[in-house]
């Protein structure tokens, strides 16, 4: 898997990736005005490892969904890897999502009676790649999650750290510039949930492909060197542990 070489860390001296300039994005609910996100000023250079961190409700979703190209904000511009994005039309933007960025959830979103394997491959066939060629570059994949041994195993006989581990192979098998996960510890215990930010660390850190995930639980962020503190749809960049998280043995 190739990379993209990244100066320190936290990717200080690499060039910018994605650059929200006030974003804004309104949700109508019958009468109800939800203004989710509000005025967004971001840039994620190539190679950062970012966590957008905050309570439910408090805009996450919301922002992923718009650094990933599945939504559009009400007001505000998007340069994605130079190129700005808000002018796409949405088959374009679709083709450009569909090449740059990778994407892993929660809920896993496999299909539960294909192997391991099949499920990575899935990216690469809907893109029209040969099926040899795409089994050889799913497996290879597989072995930067440690699962090649599983390749060949149903993913509905798998445990759910296994199967986040697919859900990861299938995000990185397009060679992404970026991956985006939203709550991709949610549905684990507390160990599995360390071991996968651990995982998706060490392949930000070599390969340089740039990972950016939610989660409310602000324990993990002991491990991720940036953090955006996101509330009521306003963002804080904060490099360092907040101070209202818990401690690891904390409730």
């Amino acid at each position: 898997m190739s990379g993209t070489t990244t100066t320190g860390v936290d990717g200080v001296g690499a060039a910018p990736l994605v650059v929200l300039a006030g974003i804004e994005r309104i949700f109508h609910m019958g009468e109800t005005r939800v203004h989710a996100l509000k005025g967004i000023d971001l840039t994620i250079r190539r190679g950062e490892f970012v966590a957008i961190w905050g309570p439910s409700g408090s805009g996450k979703s919301t922002m992923l969904n718009i650094i990933g190209l599945i939504d559009r904000p009400d007001r505000g511009r998007m340069i994605f890897d130079g190129r700005d994005v808000s002018t796409l039309d949405d088959n374009a933007l679709s083709d450009y999502r569909n090449q740059m960025i990778g994407f892993v959830f929660q809920n896993f979103n496999l299909i539960p009676v294909l192997t391991a394997v099949e499920n990575v491959m899935l990216p690469l066939q809907v893109a029209g790649v040969p099926p040899a060629r795409a089994r050889q570059r799913a497996l290879e994949t597989l072995e930067w999650t440690a699962l090649r041994d599983f390749a060949d195993f149903n993913t509905e006989r798998l445990s759910g750290g296994q199967r986040q581990r697919v859900a990861i192979s299938r995000a990185l098998v397009t060679n992404p510039r970026l991956v985006i996960a939203d709550e991709p510890t949610a549905n684990l215990e507390s160990a599995t949930s360390s071991e996968l930010i651990d995982l998706m660390q060490g392949i930000n850190s070599q390969t340089g492909v740039t990972f950016v995930f939610s989660t409310h639980d602000p324990r993990l962020l002991a491990r991720v060197p940036r953090h955006l503190g996101l509330h009521d749809g306003v963002i804080r960049d904060d490099r360092h542990k907040p101070a209202d998280a818990p401690s690891e043995g904390g409730s």
